[in-house]
């Protein structure tokens, strides 16, 4: 056996010794770290969408409105513009958020929110992650922003051989995976369905689409999902992104991921697609407002 064969062989027993003693304990990495407790925004009619939808519910009898996204163009350029109309509170959950184009560009939708005084809550799991996607744990840098991972592995990289050692090894807790798909704007408007965040779900990868669909919702259902996501959010599996990390995510790894987005969204216009005037478009969310 050469050196190296060696040197693997003894970072997978470390790594399964690892497993084995954090399968001793009922929950993940990072439960001790001090976080606190948060709901949705109270008064959703203080917002813009608020209003409209608390008199639209009057208006019907205090049922709910729905439309459903077949297409899933159709379903990034609603995500977007939801994510442009918040005022107040922005909330995802999402078992995938892909670093690709439309991972990237909802990145920076988030933090033009962010900046312009939107408290924003992202929930995302850690069951099927890849090299590319922890870099929305960075948004935990600002102050406007909290990101929590769901039930994480106690191994943060992405070799396969080692994950799999891990959830092997700590089944019992590793398979309770977090599968919801919600999107909340002011606790007004959300968006529910199958798509996660990722250009197979949007149709914008040339090889590879996934089949699915979003459903549109406002009006009094939206308090129940809000409620549904604080369940997760403050349940003991939701961790802190920071404590995973070991510290507070830096304000020059955030700076950093500015500039990525930037330059990504560049890149993407000189390849001829343009992704943003379509958002700025307006359509399909305005459409669905209008009633």
């Amino acid at each position: 056996m050469t050196a190296k064969m060696i040197g693997r062989f003894s970072l997978v027993v470390a790594m399964m010794i690892l497993a084995v003693l954090a399968g001793c304990a009922s929950l993940p990495p990072g439960s001790n770290f001090a976080k606190i407790k948060s709901s949705a925004l109270v008064n959703p009619e203080e917002t813009r969408l608020g209003r409209q939808f608390e008199n639209a519910g009057q208006e019907h009898g205090g049922n709910s409105g729905f439309r459903i996204i077949p297409v899933g163009a159709n379903g990034f350029l609603v995500r977007m513009q939801m994510i442009d109309a918040a005022e107040r509170t922005l909330d995802l959950q999402y078992y995938i958020f892909r670093d690709d184009d439309t991972g990237q560009l909802l990145t920076s939708a988030v933090l033009r929110a962010a900046d312009r005084g939107v408290r924003v809550r992202v929930l995302l799991d850690d069951g099927d992650t890849v090299t590319g996607d922890e870099q929305i744990t960075k948004l935990a840098a600002h102050p406007s922003i909290e990101v929590r991972i769901f039930n994480p592995f106690a191994y943060r990289g992405h070799s396969e051989l080692l994950r799999t050692a891990e959830f092997t090894l700590n089944a019992s807790r590793l398979d309770y995976r977090m599968h919801n798909k919600l999107l909340v704007v002011d606790n007004a408007i959300a968006l529910i369905g199958g798509r996660n965040i990722g250009d197979q779900y949007f149709q914008i990868d040339p090889d590879s689409q996934f089949a699915d669909d979003d459903v549109f919702v406002a009006g009094p259902i939206t308090k129940k999902l809000s409620s549904s996501f604080d369940e997760f959010w403050n349940s003991d599996l939701s961790i802190p992104a920071e404590a995973l990390s070991g510290e507070k995510s830096p304000h020059a790894a955030l700076r950093e991921r500015r500039v990525e987005l930037k330059q990504q969204n560049r890149e993407m216009k000189a390849t001829g697609v343009d992704y943003l005037k379509r958002v700025a478009s307006g359509e399909p969310f305005n459409g669905i407002i209008s009633g």
